[in-house]
């Protein structure tokens, strides 16, 4: 336990700093975490040709953003048409290794892309907003700081969700939730994770109300924001066991040994990228609801 809190301690820093300065530096950040996590998962699958295999993939990855930056990050349809694309040469090329290559472009490269466009697409349209409203001068300082708002309002639920499913699954343990794919999850640990995804909105309720107790718009929007939470509670879990059931279908414990206590780089990650493949989804049924 008590590397898991170092490990943690330590890597909380590195995730944030990137996060904060976005640009270029959160562009690098995300490439290297998704040749990483490529790399565990060819290993992971018992792939003969590891480093060619990640150095491939990760070329994809980076040639995908590369041309994404020269059309202005304006689609998210562009990201499906490249990475389509790059299923197709996939599925001429690597034949045997076909799942082991499509599983990544969809499950690590398609999230990772997203992490960079999504908050692009955003900020951009916040950006001309200030400048259409006269506010040239804060236009870079309060888009880096709305661009690091949007970014920890993915990744806190999905830490927060990860730490309660920990706690109340020890505190409480019970009824297995899926004990063929992974044995110490538990129903309570699955309360866990929406409790704990859902703390900073339990934390505001006192907050509202004492300040504002009859605003319907602010009621709604904590509705949004409760709903919201839930998801990625629930998204982060389905990751998990996605990435437990490839490890027993392969023997193995961890991805890799990156950090210690904690495993692999995916065995860290496995809930925010299945949040981050279904995220676009959530903001379509959300933006009715928040208008």
């Amino acid at each position: 336990m008590l590397n898991r809190i170092l490990s943690a301690l330590v890597a909380l820093p590195i995730v944030l700093v990137p996060l904060y300065l976005g640009g270029w530096y959160l562009a690098v950040f995300v490439w290297a975490m998704a040749t990483l996590g490529c790399y565990e998962w060819v290993r992971l699958a018992n792939d003969k040709n590891i480093i060619r295999d990640t150095a491939i993939l990760s070329f994809v990855f980076a040639g995908t953003w590369l041309l994404l930056m020269q059309q202005s990050l304006e689609l998210y349809n562009t990201a499906l048409a490249i990475v389509a694309a790059s299923v197709g040469v996939i599925l001429l090329i690597f034949g045997r290794r076909l799942p082991t290559m499509l599983g990544a472009v969809l499950y690590i490269l398609l999230p990772c892309l997203l992490l960079l466009i999504l908050p692009a697409q955003l900020l951009g349209s916040f950006d001309t907003l200030l400048q259409n409203a006269g506010q040239e001068s804060l236009a870079t300082d309060v888009t880096r700081l709305f661009a690091f708002i949007f970014l920890l309002s993915i990744f806190v639920p999905v830490w927060l969700s990860d730490i309660g499913a920990l706690a109340l699954g020890k505190m409480i343990g019970g009824a297995k939730l899926a004990p063929s794919i992974s044995p110490n999850k538990t129903w309570a640990g699955l309360g866990g994770a929406i409790v704990g995804a859902n703390l900073l909105n339990l934390i505001a309720l006192p907050i509202m109300l004492t300040a504002e107790p009859s605003d319907p718009s602010l009621w709604d929007l904590w509705l949004v924001c409760i709903i919201y939470a839930t998801f990625i509670g629930l998204i982060s879990q389905a990751g998990d066991l996605f990435m437990s059931s490839l490890k027993r279908k392969y023997g193995a414990k961890d991805t890799g040994a990156i950090m210690p206590g904690h495993g692999g780089l995916l065995d860290r990650i496995d809930g925010l990228l299945m949040v981050l493949l279904f995220l676009p989804l959530l903001y379509y049924v959300l933006a009715p609801l928040s208008q």
